[in-house]
C-alpha cells in the first residue's frame, strides 16, 4: 500500500522511482516512517515554513546589500562633488511627489473616455471625425477662392537693406536681391509677400556670411535685420494662416501598400548583405533540382564550409571583391590529393565485393530467420495457444540465435547491417541494440525513440510520394516544386521521459499497428505510384514493340534512367532501406529482367561482331547489377501481428539482468505488440548460451541458426578479389599468404579488410604514379567507375590528362620507367603499356580457371590450405614447377576418357568466356590453344562414341601424353612470368611487401609485457640507452622506478594459485618487498600512503593489460583473467 514511502526510506540514495523524489518528499517519508500520518504532516508543515524563512532571509540579504552599496555609492558622490564635479548620476534622481489634483484627473479623464465609447460613444465619435474632416474641406476651399494679397511697397532704403540681406544669406529669395536690370524696383514691390518671409524665417546668425561684401562693410548688420522685420511684421499674422493652408494642401493621402507588391519590392531589392548561396549536394548526383545543365565543377563538402566561414566572418566587406589568389589557394589545402582519392576508391571497392560475398553466403541463413519471424507474427491460432514454454495462452517474444564466427564483437557489423536491411523488407521497425544500459527503462526509451525516429522519416517519406505523385500526374521533367521537410529530432519525437512504462508502450502499439498492418497512407501511397509506374512501362514499351532495336533500345534506357533518378531521388531526400525503395527497387529489378531479355533476343539474331560485343558487355552489366540487388520482399498482411524487431549483435556484453527487466516490462504492458529477438553469439557452446537465466529463457521462443562459417567463405573472397579484379591491386603469393595465415588465426573479416586496407594504403603511398592504376586511359570514357568517384574533385581523371599535370622531376622519372621507341611521345608510350595490363590480366584469369578447375577435379571439389598455396604459386609464376602440377599430372596419366572429356570441355568453356570478354580490336592471344583444345575435344569425343574399348585402350596413353602436353606446355606457361616481369608498367598493379605488412600486424606485445614484468632492468635499459647511463645508475634506478614496481606486483599476481586475489595481502606483501628494498639500500623508512599510490598505479596497469578485473560489487577481491 504504501511502496513508494517504503522504498525511498529504505533505499536513501534512491533519486527516480516512476517520477523524480524531491528533498520534501523524501522527508516527509522519513517523518511518516518514525511518526506516521501525523508526523508526515508536521514534517511537511516544518518543510514549508523552513523554505519561506529562507526565502525572507536571502531577500533580506539581497536589500541589506542594496543599502550597503547606496549608501557607498552616495559617499562616493559627495566627494566627487566637494571635488567640483557637477555631473548628475543616477543617485541624484528622485522620485516627484505625490499630487493628488493630477492623480483625479487622471482619474476624470480614464473614465470619460472608457464611458465615451459606451452604448453610442463610437458612433458620435465617427460623426466628429468625419465632420472636422468636411470643415477642414471648406476651409481650404475657401482659401483657394480668396483673392491675392496685396502688395508690400517698400522705399528706396527699405529696398536697400533687402539688397544687403539677399547678398548676406543664401536662403534669402534671390528676387530680393539688387541687380542692374532696369524693373528691379517694380518686381521688388508686387512681389508676394509670403516668399521672403518663408525664407526669413530660416535665417539664423550661422547663416550670415561675416565676410567684406562687393557693397561695403560687414558694419550694422543686425540694425540693418531689424529694419527688414519691421518691414514684414505686419504681414507676418496672415503669412502663418498662408503656410498651413499651403501645407494641408500639400499633404497627399496616405496609400497602404498590398501584400504582394511588398513581396515584389523585398524581392527586387538588393542584398544588405549577400547571402550565402549552398548548392545542394544532392545536386551533384543527379539533375532534377536544375533545368539548365550546370558546366561548372560542384563544390566539396570542405569548401562549401570554407565559404560560410568566409562570408559569416566578413560582413562588413564586400562579397565580391576577394582575393581571388588566395581563396583559391585556400581551397586548394582542403582539395583531396591524388593518393587519398586513390586509396578511398580502392578500399570502397574492396569493401563492397567482400560485403557482396558475404552476404550471398548467408542469405539462406538470412531467409531462415525471417521466414521465422513471419510464421511467428501470422495469425495463427495453433501458434497462439501451443507456445513452446511453461506459460502458455500468452503471446510472448520469441527469440532467433545467430551463432557463427562472425556473430562476434571483432566483427558484428558484418552480420548485423545486412541481416537488418533483409528484416526491414518485412518488418519495418528494426533496432539494433549496441550501448550498455543501466536498467530496463533506459533500454526501452532507447527503443522508443528509434522507433518514434523512424516513424517521423515515415511522414516525410509521404510529403515525397505526394511530390511524385504529383510529378507523374503534371508529367513534369524535373523534382524542383516538390520539397520534403527537413528531419528535426529534437521537436518531432514525443516526450517520453516523465511518461510510466504502461505509457510508453501504448504510445508504441497505437504507433506501430498500422504501419505493419499495411493501413497506413504511406503504404497505400507507394502501391498507388507502384501500380502508376508499372502501367506507364507497359505503356511505353508497347508502344516499341514493332519499331527497330535501336529505339526499344532508347526506351529501355530511358526508362532505366528514370528510375535510377527516382530511387536516388527518394534516398538524398529520406534515407535508405524505407518501404518505398523497396518497392522501387523490386520494380526497377522487374525493368532490368526485361531489358536483358531483349537483349538476348537481340544478340541472338546479331551478326555484327562488333554490336555483338557491345551487346554483350551491357548484359553483363546489368547481370551484375541485378545480383547485387536484394531479391523481391514479401508483403505484410492485415492479419498480421504487429511485431518490433530486436537485434543484440553481441548477447555475451549485454546485462542479463537489464534485458530481462525488458522482457517482463514487454511481457506485462505490451499485450497487442509482439517482441522479437534476434541474439548474436560466437557459438552456440557459448556459456550465455547455455546457462541462460530462467527469468530470460521462459520468456522466449528460442530457435538457433547458424552463419556461414567465415573461412568458408574466404576463397570466395579471394576469388572475387584476385581472380574476378575487383581489387585494383593484385598481390604477389608471399602477401596472400600472410593474409590467408593471419585470417585463420583471428577468423574476422573485419581484421581482414583493415589487412587489405593497410595494403592498399601502402601501395598507393609508396609506389610513384600508383594512380594510373584507376585512372581510364582516354578522355572519352565517361562512365569509368573511378571518373565517376572523382566527379567532384578537380582531380585529372584521364591518363592522359594525369601526365599533362605532371612536374619535369615526376615526368623524368616515369620516364625511366618505360622507353620510348620511334617518334612516339611518353603519352603514347604509357598509354600503350597500361592497355597491355588489363589484357594480360583477362589471359592469366582465363588459364588460373582451367587450372583451378582441373585441381578441383582431382580434388573432388575439396577445398583448404593447398588451394591457397596454388593460387599464390600462380601469382609468383612458378606454378609449373611445384608438387601440384605433379600431383595434376599424375592424375591425368590414370584419368578414363569420360574424364578426360570432361576436363576438356570445361577448359572449352574458359576460352569461350575469354572470346567474350575481348575488346574491340583486341588480338586473341589465346587462339592457337583453342584449335588444340578443339582438336583434343573431338579426338577424345570420338574416342567415347565411336569406338570400341580395345582402340581406346591403345589409344588413351597418347592422348594422355598430349592432354599433359597442352596442359603443361601450351596452357601453364601463360602464368609465367608474374605481373611485374610480363608488362612494363606491371609494378604499378602489383604489391609484395610482405615484411611492411608483418611490421605493422605481428608486433610481439605480449613477449614485450612478458620481458618488461619479469625483468625491469631490460626494460630500463632499453628507454635509457640513447644516454649516457651507465649500467650502475641504472642499478641505483631500479628501486625507485615504475617497472621494478610492476616486478613485485606482478610476482605475487603470478604466485597466487586461485582465481582471486585479496587486496589486503596484496597490498601487504607490495609494501613489505618496498620496504626491505629501501633498507638494503640504507634508505629511511617510505611513508605508507606513498607505497599506497605505487601500489594503486601498478594494479590500474594490470586492469589495463588484461590481467584482472574487479570481482562483482566487492572491493576486497581482483579477479584474475587469462591474458590474450
Amino acid at each position: 500500500k504504501f511502496f513508494r514511502k517504503t522504498y525511498i526510506t529504505t533505499l536513501p540514495n534512491l533519486g527516480y522511482l516512476d517520477r523524480p523524489i524531491f528533498d520534501l518528499e523524501r522527508t516527509t517519508a522519513k517523518a511518516w516512517k518514525e511518526g506516521g500520518a501525523e508526523a508526515e504532516a508536521k514534517a511537511r508543515a516544518t518543510f514549508v515554513q523552513n523554505e519561506h524563512d529562507e526565502r525572507r532571509r536571502t531577500l533580506q540579504e539581497f536589500r541589506d546589500w542594496q543599502s550597503d552599496i547606496r549608501a557607498k555609492k552616495q559617499e562616493e558622490l559627495k566627494r566627487l562633488r566637494a571635488a567640483g564635479d557637477t555631473t548628475t548620476g543616477y543617485f541624484d534622481l528622485t522620485v516627484p511627489s505625490y499630487n493628488a489634483t493630477q492623480q483625479a484627473q487622471a482619474q476624470a479623464d480614464a473614465l470619460e473616455e472608457s464611458t465615451s465609447v459606451q452604448g453610442e460613444g463610437i458612433e458620435n465619435l465617427g460623426k466628429v471625425f468625419w465632420s472636422s474632416q468636411e470643415n477642414q474641406t471648406k476651409d481650404i476651399e475657401h482659401v483657394n477662392t480668396l483673392p491675392p494679397p496685396a502688395p508690400v511697397s517698400l522705399d528706396d532704403d527699405q529696398v536697400k537693406i533687402c539688397g544687403e540681406m539677399a547678398i548676406f544669406s543664401p536662403l534669402v529669395d534671390q528676387s530680393l536681391a539688387i541687380s542692374e536690370e532696369p524693373n528691379v524696383i517694380d518686381k521688388l514691390t508686387t512681389k508676394p509677400a509670403p516668399s521672403p518671409v518663408g525664407n526669413l524665417k530660416k535665417l539664423n546668425n550661422s547663416d550670415v556670411i561675416k565676410a567684406p561684401l562687393l557693397h561695403g562693410s560687414t558694419e550694422n548688420i543686425d540694425e540693418k535685420e531689424s529694419q527688414l522685420q519691421s518691414i514684414v511684421a505686419p504681414n507676418m499674422q496672415d503669412t502663418k494662416k498662408l503656410e498651413e493652408i499651403s501645407s494641408r494642401l500639400s499633404r497627399k493621402p496616405v496609400e497602404r501598400e498590398t501584400w504582394e507588391s511588398l513581396q515584389l519590392k523585398a524581392k527586387a531589392a538588393p542584398y544588405l548583405h549577400k547571402p550565402p548561396v549552398l548548392p545542394s549536394c544532392a545536386d551533384m548526383e543527379s539533375s532534377d533540382d536544375e533545368d539548365v545543365e550546370i558546366t561548372s565543377r560542384p563544390k566539396t563538402r570542405e569548401e562549401l564550409l570554407h565559404g560560410l566561414r568566409h562570408q559569416f566572418t566578413n560582413l562588413t566587406g564586400s562579397y565580391d571583391n576577394v582575393d581571388v589568389s588566395r581563396k583559391r589557394m585556400k581551397n586548394n589545402v582542403n582539395c583531396p590529393t591524388h593518393l587519398e582519392v586513390a586509396f578511398q576508391y580502392a578500399y570502397e571497392k574492396t569493401q563492397a565485393a567482400v560485403n557482396s560475398v558475404l552476404q550471398k553466403a548467408n542469405h539462406a541463413c538470412y531467409q531462415q530467420v525471417l521466414e521465422y519471424f513471419v510464421e511467428r507474427s501470422s495469425v495463427n491460432r495453433k501458434l497462439l495457444y501451443e507456445q513452446e514454454h511453461l506459460v502458455p495462452l500468452q503471446p510472448f517474444p520469441v527469440a532467433a540465435i545467430v551463432a557463427g564466427t562472425d556473430a562476434s564483437a571483432a566483427s558484428s557489423a558484418v552480420w548485423t547491417d545486412p541481416l537488418i536491411r533483409h528484416l526491414k523488407r518485412r518488418f519495418p521497425f528494426v533496432v539494433s541494440i549496441q550501448r550498455k544500459y543501466t536498467n530496463g527503462r533506459q533500454m526501452l526509451e532507447f527503443i522508443a525513440n528509434t522507433i518514434f525516429q523512424e516513424i517521423h522519416q515515415r511522414e516525410r517519406e509521404g510529403q515525397w510520394l505526394q511530390n511524385e505523385m504529383r510529378r507523374a500526374t503534371t508529367q513534369s521533367i524535373t523534382r524542383r516544386s516538390g520539397r520534403v521537410d527537413e528531419y528535426k529530432p529534437d521537436t518531432e519525437v514525443p516526450v517520453i521521459k516523465w511518461d510510466t512504462v504502461a505509457g510508453i508502450l501504448e504510445q508504441l502499439t497505437r504507433a506501430v499497428t498500422p504501419i505493419i498492418q499495411m493501413a497506413d497512407d504511406v503504404s497505400i501511397q507507394a502501391e498507388m505510384l507502384v501500380m502508376e509506374l508499372r502501367t506507364a512501362r507497359e505503356l511505353q514499351l508497347g508502344d516499341c514493340v514493332s519499331r527497330p532495336f535501336s529505339i526499344h533500345q532508347e526506351c529501355f534506357e530511358r526508362l532505366v534512367e528514370d528510375s535510377k533518378d527516382r530511387i536516388n531521388s527518394l534516398r538524398r531526400s529520406i534515407g535508405i532501406d524505407t518501404f518505398t525503395e523497396n518497392l522501387l527497387l523490386q520494380l526497377h529489378r522487374e525493368l532490368l529482367e526485361l531489358y536483358i531479355a531483349c537483349l538476348e533476343a537481340q544478340l541472338a539474331v546479331e551478326r555484327v561482331d562488333t554490336q555483338r560485343h557491345v551487346i554483350r558487355h551491357l548484359m553483363q552489366s546489368l547481370i551484375k547489377e541485378t545480383g547485387l540487388m536484394a531479391p523481391d520482399a514479401t508483403t505484410s498482411t492485415s492479419g498480421t501481428t504487429p511485431t518490433i524487431l530486436l537485434v543484440l549483435d553481441q548477447y555475451e556484453s549485454v546485462s542479463e539482468s537489464v534485458f530481462g527487466d525488458v522482457l517482463h516490462m514487454w511481457k506485462d504492458h505490451a499485450k497487442l505488440l509482439r517482441l522479437g529477438c534476434i541474439l548474436g553469439l560466437t557459438s552456440l557452446s557459448s556459456p550465455c548460451y547455455r546457462r541462460m537465466p530462467l527469468r530470460i529463457a521462459t520468456c522466449l521462443v528460442l530457435r538457433p541458426f547458424v552463419l556461414e562459417d567465415s573461412l568458408k567463405c574466404f576463397h570466395d573472397i579471394i576469388q572475387t578479389l584476385v581472380i574476378s579484379g575487383e581489387c585494383p591491386v593484385i598481390c604477389s603469393g608471399a602477401v596472400l599468404t600472410w593474409l590467408y595465415i593471419g585470417f585463420t588465426k583471428t577468423h574476422s573479416i573485419s581484421v581482414f579488410l583493415q589487412s587489405m586496407r593497410c595494403l592498399l594504403y601502402r601501395h598507393f603511398t609508396l609506389k610513384s604514379h600508383a594512380l594510373l592504376n584507376l585512372l581510364p586511359l582516354t578522355n572519352v570514357e565517361y562512365q569509368h567507375p573511378f571518373r565517376l568517384h572523382c566527379q567532384n574533385t578537380t582531380l585529372p581523371v584521364s591518363v592522359v590528362a594525369y601526365l599533362d599535370g605532371l612536374s619535369p622531376a615526376e615526368r623524368s622519372d616515369l620516364q625511366t620507367k618505360v622507353i620510348c621507341t620511334g617518334n612516339a611521345s611518353l603519352k603514347d608510350t604509357v598509354v600503350n603499356h597500361l592497355g597491355k595490363v588489363p589484357a594480360w590480366k583477362r589471359v592469366w584469369q582465363t588459364i588460373w580457371s582451367c587450372v583451378e578447375l582441373t585441381y578441383q577435379v582431382v580434388r573432388k571439389s575439396k577445398r583448404g590450405e593447398h588451394e591457397v598455396h596454388l593460387l599464390a604459386a600462380a601469382l609468383d609464376g612458378t606454378l609449373l614447377h611445384t608438387k601440384y602440377m605433379a600431383e595434376i599430372k599424375a592424375f591425368l596419366l590414370q584419368a578414363g576418357v569420360k574424364l578426360l572429356w570432361t576436363v576438356v570441355q570445361e577448359w572449352r568453356q574458359c576460352l569461350d568466356t575469354y572470346a567474350m570478354d575481348l575488346i574491340a580490336g583486341e588480338t586473341n592471344t589465346l587462339e592457337a590453344i583453342v584449335q588444340q583444345v578443339d582438336e583434343t575435344k573431338q579426338i577424345v569425343a570420338f574416342m567415347q562414341s565411336e569406338m570400341n574399348d580395345e582402340e581406346n585402350v591403345r589409344m588413351l596413353p597418347q592422348v594422355r601424353i598430349d592432354i599433359i602436353d597442352l596442359f603443361m606446355n601450351g596452357m601453364v606457361v601463360f602464368l609465367s612470368p608474374a605481373l611485374p616481369e610480363a608488362c612494363v608498367l606491371g609494378t604499378l598493379f602489383y604489391y609484395n611487401d610482405v615484411k611492411g605488412l608483418e611490421e605493422m600486424f605481428e608486433a610481439s606485445h605480449f613477449e614485450s609485457i612478458q620481458a618488461a614484468l619479469c625483468k625491469p632492468i631490460h626494460a630500463l635499459e632499453k628507454d635509457l640507452a640513447l644516454s649516457t647511463t651507465s649500467k650502475r645508475q641504472v642499478k641505483k634506478m631500479i628501486p625507485e622506478t615504475w617497472c621494478n614496481d610492476m616486478q613485485l606486483i606482478y610476482r605475487f599476481y603470478r604466485d597466487t594459485a586461485g582465481m582471486l586475489i585479496n587486496m589486503a595481502e596484496w597490498l601487504e606483501y607490495f609494501e613489505n618487498q618496498v620496504q626491505g628494498e629501501a633498507s638494503k639500500n640504507k634508505a629511511g623508512p617510505i611513508d605508507s600512503k606513498y607505497i599506497q599510490v605505487r601500489f594503486l598505479r601498478g594494479l590500474s596497469t594490470l586492469r589495463y593489460l588484461g590481467f584482472l578485473r574487479k570481482y562483482g560489487k566487492s572491493e576486497d577481491y581482483m579477479e584474475k583473467l587469462v591474458f590474450i
